[in-house]
């Protein structure tokens, strides 16, 4: 997709998306240091089984995946800019909520943090439900957006967190998948 977009929200409407039913979701997580190696070398404990970690949401996570048309995932991390480690937040990918989670059942694992989903109370959104759409995956990898002041905030709806696209890299150099 070819955009002079310089919000992700422009990028959205681009894409035939309404940013007011879109969800933003940054993933980090001080407890998973390689969480961004895991989505960029397709771990599919990261997203590929109906119980990875991205599929996985405490219900105490608000506003919920289900609230939404679309979530819009990003990953979050540092990198050495001259010599400072610098906060990046990468594009990742777009998806599409097709229904509500189910509860996690006995043996559910989260496969990155090895948590116990059943005995936390949490929530699955199986693939039936959650999946990866066509829309604005050029970029993932390549778009970087300020996530802005709320760094720490993980859930933020599009029509009230208009992000600044930071840069667009180049397919050579994108964060590769």
């Amino acid at each position: 997709m070819a955009t002079n977009a310089s919000t992700f929200n422009a990028m959205l409407t681009e894409a035939g998306l309404n940013p007011d039913t879109v969800l933003l979701v940054r993933h980090a997580d001080p407890r998973l240091p390689n969480l961004y190696q895991a989505w960029r070398d397709g771990d599919p404990r990261f997203d590929g089984l109906d119980a990875s970690y991205i599929r996985i949401q405490s219900p105490a996570r608000r506003p919920a995946y289900e609230q939404a048309a679309h979530v819009s995932m990003f990953i979050g991390m540092a990198r050495e800019v001259r010599g400072q480690p610098k906060p990046e937040t990468v594009f990742m990918g777009i998806y599409e909520v097709l229904g509500p989670p189910e509860a996690a059942t006995p043996g559910t694992v989260d496969p990155l943090t090895r948590e116990d989903a059943h005995k936390a109370g949490f929530l699955v959104y199986p693939a039936s439900t959650f999946r990866l759409t066509p829309s604005l995956a050029d970029l993932a990898g390549r778009l970087l957006v300020d996530w802005g002041d709320g760094y720490k905030a993980r859930h933020q709806w599009a029509r009230a967190r208009n992000k600044p696209v930071a840069d667009i890299l180049p397919f050579s150099l994108r964060w590769a998948r």
